[in-house]
């Protein structure tokens, strides 16, 4: 029975994919953000200051303003400055008054600021007034002041050391393996330190104020910016995909070539009848494998033998035709495997039979343990040795002229030079045409390709320290700083009158009165008194004479030079040393004069004391150097250690 062969045809190509499904609608937007944070409050900088202002000398007299000059002004408590705003401040009475300053140092618990002049206006005068204080909108503030030190100078640069010559470019061969990195060189002699340049004066800044309390709430900042519109909604569903296209049909098998014709095959003798097989015997155990025995030495091998004549050809038969093939029987079913009998004893080995079908392959076994290895065999003999070849002719000799010269001349299949990390060897032409080897193929010729960037290598451990360098000489010395300058006055404006009785009157025309103070640090301070007596007489008043201390300022008493006196002066006078402040000034009614003391009254007050030449010791008051006089004045400056 012949086999059955399928009709069926080749699969047809696959049909076209249907077109895609209308894209979903958008979903809704999203719900508006929730409304963003209120700003924080805006900082504050426009201030007025808390009293008149000034610029006077040191009798009280209007005076004008220099760029550089340092002034300093009482304004409002708790705003934004630091040092570095740029500021403007403005008269109130006449904004033809200005002047613009930096700030140095801004106290926001006391509203003390000290600025250093940087623009003043056409007016020569500050009179006493009060001023606007403002930020200068033309200048950012600058960041807070860090601690950071002066850098100091940078010492000499080391000479570098010598650059050992390039050694020759070997001919092109295989580039070898990157060699190990060299160890790494000696570092150059750390330079001579710079001198030190000497230490500036210190100046008068006063030591930071502690930390003052929180400032008020700020006020309410603008209604921050509307929230951000809510996410787009997830894109729909996308529409169903087409029907897929109907599948081609199938071609037909196309005819089967016409088999050639065999050969006749000769007649085969008959086969005899195959025996029958005989049962298997029982397999007998395997007996253990023998240890291996040493392998023998390679016997010399012996010399070719002559070669033999060729033998003579004869001729060769013509072969018989092929016969017929016969039809090919049916393939029978395959039976059912039977159950393993016991192994039979051996028997003897019948002829071979006709090759059955090939059954199914059976499911692979689990792989076996790995046997023990067995004992290295011995080492053969050495093979034969083979003849060297000749030893190649010496190539040509080549220099190594280093980096491209454009003005170089160069010798043609001898010089090489390097170029843009490549090097080239001169092959034609001797001189030099000035074109770059790399742009003149004509004359140079590759010798070295630059190679790729190997990999970075492990980093080196760290070598170790080197001992200290030798101390340097010292420097000369640097060259002296400019003197420190001590802040401005702050002048409080006409002196107050008390008295330990009753209080005088100043005179309503004094051509100088005026009161004024300066911090020179963290709690010392110095104050002016300056008072001229006017035509218009002032009212004596009764008894010594009391000044309070401006700012809210106080003494502290409880140092030893500082301690509090009320008693009588005059029956004391000798007496009064530790409690009398060192000052200097001087008093006159133009008859009398003398010099002037202050002498602590209680914490913020005191009173003066005058020692007159040539006559007697005691306070200015109602007795001496009144106020109901019209001629002289007095001039007092001190300094003091507050609380």
């Amino acid at each position: 029975m012949l086999p059955a062969y399928s009709n069926r045809g080749f699969t047809g190509a696959t049909g076209a994919v249907g077109t895609r499904g209308p894209t979903g609608s958008i979903g809704a937007t999203g719900p508006t953000g929730a409304k963003g944070a209120t700003g924080e409050s805006g900082q504050r900088f426009l201030t007025t200051t808390i009293q008149p202002w000034g610029s006077t000398d040191e009798d009280g007299y209007p005076s004008g303003l220099s760029v550089g000059d340092v002034q300093t002004l009482v304004v409002g408590k708790d705003l934004a400055y630091i040092p570095g705003n740029s500021i403007i401040v403005v008269s109130q009475s006449n904004p033809d008054i200005y002047f613009q300053a930096r700030v140095k140092v801004y106290n926001p618990l006391t509203g003390n600021m000290i600025v250093q002049i940087a623009l003043v206006s056409i007016y020569q005068n500050y009179p006493f007034d009060y001023y606007r204080v403002n930020i200068n909108p033309l200048d950012g503030p600058s960041g807070y002041a860090t601690n950071t030190g002066a850098t100091g100078p940078r010492g000499l640069t080391g000479p570098a050391g010598f650059t050992g010559p390039t050694g020759p470019m070997g001919y092109a061969t295989n580039t070898g393996a990157t060699g190990v990195a060299g160890p790494t060189g000696l570092a150059g002699p750390t330079g001579l330190a710079g001198a030190t340049g000497p230490t500036g004066y210190a100046t008068n800044t006063g030591a930071t104020g502690p930390t003052g309390p929180d400032g008020a709430t700020g006020e309410t900042g603008a209604t921050g910016p509307t929230g951000y519109t809510g996410a787009i909604g997830d894109t729909g569903d996308t529409g169903e995909t087409g029907a897929t296209g109907e599948t081609g049909a199938t071609g037909t098998d196309g005819p089967t070539g016409a088999t050639g014709a065999d050969g006749a095959t000769g007649a085969d003798g008959a086969t005899g009848a195959d025996g029958a097989t005989g049962e298997t015997g029982a397999t007998g155990e395997t007996g253990a494998t023998g240890v291996d025995g040493a392998t023998g030495a390679t016997g010399a091998t012996g010399a070719d033998g002559a070669t033999g004549p060729t033998g003579y050809a004869t001729n060769t038969g013509a072969t018989g035709p092929a016969g017929d093939t016969g039809p090919t029987g049916e393939t029978g079913a395959i039976g059912d495997t039977g159950d393993t009998g016991e192994t039979g004893a051996t028997g003897p080995t019948g002829p071979t039979g006709p090759t059955g079908p090939t059954g199914p392959t059976g499911p692979t076994g689990p792989t076996g343990s790995t046997g023990p290895t067995g004992p290295d065999g011995a080492t053969g003999p050495t093979g034969y040795a083979t003849n060297t070849g000749a030893t190649g002719p010496t190539g040509p000799g080549v220099i190594w002229r280093g980096p491209w010269n454009p003005s170089g001349s160069y010798i043609s299949d001898v010089d090489i030079v390097s170029y843009e990390d490549s090097s080239y060897i001169k092959i034609a032409g001797n001189g030099n045409s000035g074109s770059p080897p790399s742009g003149d193929p004509v004359r140079w010729a590759v010798f070295v390709l630059k190679g790729s960037t190997g990999p970075a290598g492990q980093t080196g451990q760290t070598g170790p320290t080197g001992p200290a360098g030798q101390t340097g000489p010292t420097g000369p010395a640097g060259q002296t700083g400019p003197t420190g300058s001590y802040p401005a006055w702050i002048s409080t404006g006409n002196i107050v009158f008390g008295a330990t009785t009753t209080a005088p009157t100043a005179s309503t025309n004094a051509p100088a009165n005026n009161l004024s103070y300066r911090q020179l640090g963290d709690k010392e301070w110095e104050v002016s008194l300056v008072y001229k007596f006017g035509s218009t007489p002032g009212i004596s008043g009764l008894g010594d004479y009391l000044f309070t201390l401006p700012n809210g300022l106080s003494f502290n008493t409880s140092l030893a030079l500082q301690g509090a006196y009320q008693g009588n002066v005059q029956t004391n006078s000798w007496e009064l040393a530790h409690y009398s402040i060192p000052a200097s000034g001087v008093i006159t009614d133009n008859g009398l004069g003398g010099q002037v003391y202050p002498i602590i009254w209680d914490a913020t007050r005191f009173r003066i004391l005058t020692i007159t030449y040539g006559s007697f010791i005691s306070c200015w008051g109602s007795g001496y150097y009144i106020l109901g006089s019209t001629a002289g004045g007095i001039k007092l400056r001190f300094q003091f250690t507050s609380t």
